[in-house]
């Protein structure tokens, strides 16, 4: 999965940065930063709902994707284990980069 994101990348798709929201959030330490890609089927507006829930657990995006339906965040546990839960039906990958 990764590959095909750098490979998009490199033929000119877009990342969109989130400004100002390069680094873990101060609460959480333990914050490690994933890449998480949905499933095609997945809509705009539930991935914006899916990030309003990363926010709102203290995890922090850093970068959209717009070539593939993604987003890049710097996740503490309770963020990422909510998103692994969906893996499957909703989100196709969650990457460790």
């Amino acid at each position: 999965m990764f590959h095909r994101l750098r490979q998009a990348l490199a033929a000119g798709g877009k990342s969109n940065p989130t400004a100002g929201s390069y680094s873990a959030s101060a609460a959480d330490k333990s914050a490690r930063r994933y890449i998480i890609v949905f499933k095609p089927h997945v809509t705009q507006e539930q991935i914006e709902d899916y990030i309003s829930s990363v926010q709102k657990q203290g995890g922090t995006v850093t970068h959209r994707y717009d070539i593939i339906k993604g987003f890049a965040a710097n996740l503490g546990p309770e963020a990422l284990s909510n998103l692994q839960s969906l893996q499957g039906n909703i989100v196709e990958s969650i990457g460790e980069c």
